[in-house]
């Protein structure tokens, strides 16, 4: 896997292919082919990877039973926080554009680990403003909006790292609590 993600970050998914990984590991073309149909699947089973690592954290924050305000700010630097130790899998999971057609890579299908991943947001969102009057759309709004802050900050500290940013934490700090208030009414 891990020389996947280094030939799929310094080449990109265009020039990635099946035979040159297959020299670069020493195995035969035929080897890689018993356990990925194709590139597409090779690459969704690294996607898969990548993400269960974040699915791994969520599901260890969600066992904590906190109040649901808690998890969300957990998750949210949680998300952040895996994303700073794994950066070469966060730009696979999230930077890289593989150009898929839904078929090929299944990425967000029930049950993948980005879809459970997307999901401990939105249902922790949910959670947090069961009291309120909100409808599906705006707990849909509500996740995309904080999924795309999230990630851009995350992408940012992780592709701009000579840049002269504040402490980090009070960065991400801030974020979440700017975002914490967006689901007050």
């Amino acid at each position: 896997m891990q020389t996947a993600v280094t030939m799929l970050l310094k080449d990109g998914y265009e020039k990635f292919s099946m035979r040159r990984l297959a020299d670069k590991i020493e195995y035969s073309p035929t080897t890689i082919y018993l356990y990925f149909k194709n590139k597409a699947d090779l690459v969704f089973n690294v996607i898969e990877y990548a993400f269960s690592k974040f699915v791994e954290r969520f599901e260890e924050i969600d066992r904590q039973g906190n109040n649901p305000s808690e998890n969300l700010k957990k998750g949210l630097r949680a998300y952040i926080k895996t994303a700073l130790e794994y950066p070469q899998l966060y730009k696979i999971m999230l930077v890289i554009d593989y150009n898929f057609k839904k078929e090929e890579c299944p990425v967000l299908e029930q049950g993948t680990m980005n879809e459970r991943a997307f999901s401990f947001l939105q249902n922790t969102i949910n959670e947090c403003v069961k009291q309120e009057n909100f409808t599906e759309e705006d707990i849909a709004m509500f996740s995309q909006i904080f999924w795309a802050a999230i990630h851009g900050l995350t992408s940012l500290l992780i592709t701009q790292p000579e840049f002269p940013w504040l402490p980090e934490d009070k960065l991400i700090n801030n974020l979440i609590n700017t975002l914490m208030k967006t689901l007050d009414k």
